[in-house]
């Protein structure tokens, strides 16, 4: 009689060690509206929490010895050490809270101090300003987060300049890369206008780095707002429905090319929108309407400052 196949175990790979493992290794967050796991197993943030207690001893909460074991369905308040339902306790950012509501005010979260904002706005409980809905984050439920913008980028950049943390993110990158190999060649086929752009613009942003010139952040939308629709060469209007390499489509065009020696590199002061016909025609040679363009450009530049 032929042996029976075991049924496949339902589990996860951990973010940090690799390994498969059951879903029961994997602890569960009710941060949200529908409860998840998280990524790492319950081994590994064991181990991660442990590593950051000894590394940060100072920023480690004293136990709180007077607190009692409540029963299910019920939960110690941190402040009054009484044992009460857990209807007594409120939600604070997808987390109960740890104090009753009958707890006095000033011991509360500083949050809850803060006075109600006007319609169209919110606090950031991080930096403590009000600031429009438009500087806070989404979420997935729809909900804005309870940092602004600027503190979550701050926050990221802080986090990312610790070696654990981008060896970690590396890792989960080359990660992904190995289990979907062909989302590359995919999304250049789905998308070849926008991935020959991206491909034109990294190699300026490559040749300037390489020459030592300065590189910033720009797109054709910007610089279309700025001088208009018109070719930057000719004078001409630019065929904006038009792909490359048709003739009158619209190209970024170098005012003080990047092979000149001296040159102000790839910096919107030095780059206009003009057709693929004249970009090409020009090539590297002087041109007297960019030149006349690139001191319009540093005239506006000297009068905003």
């Amino acid at each position: 009689m032929s042996e029976s196949t075991p049924a496949p175990v339902e589990g996860k790979t951990c973010s940090k060690c690799g390994e498969f493992k059951a879903l029961e290794e994997f602890q569960l967050r009710r941060d949200g509206r529908v409860p998840r796991r998280r990524n790492d197993c319950k081994k590994c943030c064991t181990a991660r929490v442990n590593a950051w207690k000894q590394t940060n001893p100072e920023r480690c909460r004293q136990p709180i010895t007077s607190r009692r074991q409540a029963a299910r369905g019920y939960r110690t308040c941190s402040k009054c050490s009484k044992v009460k339902p857990r209807s007594e306790f409120e939600w604070d950012n997808g987390r109960i809270r740890s104090f009753c509501r009958s707890c006095p005010e000033s011991t509360a979260s500083p949050r809850d101090r803060f006075p109600t904002p006007p319609p169209g706005y919110k606090w950031c409980t991080k930096c403590a300003e009000c600031k429009p809905l438009e500087e806070f984050p989404r979420r997935s439920g729809g909900q804005y987060g309870s940092w602004c913008n600027e503190c979550v980028a701050r926050h990221n950049r802080t986090q990312y300049e610790r070696p654990e943390v981008r060896a970690d993110r590396l890792a989960r990158r080359r990660q992904w890369g190995l289990e979907n190999p062909t989302w590359d060649a995919d999304w250049r086929r789905q998308n070849p206008e926008k991935a020959r752009s991206n491909g034109r613009a990294a190699a300026a942003r490559r040749r300037a780095r390489q020459l030592s010139l300065p590189v910033e952040p720009y797109t054709v939308t910007e610089l279309l707002e700025r001088d208009g629709t018109d070719c930057v060469l000719c004078g001409e209007p630019l065929d904006l429905s038009a792909e490359y390499p048709h003739p009158l489509a619209a190209t970024i065009e170098h005012l003080e090319c990047i092979s000149w020696p001296g040159s102000a590199g790839d910096v919107p002061s030095n780059c206009a929108v003009a057709h693929f016909r004249c970009n090409s025609k020009r090539s590297d040679r002087p041109h007297a309407a960019a030149a006349r363009k690139r001191a319009q450009l540093l005239a506006a530049e000297a009068a905003a400052s």
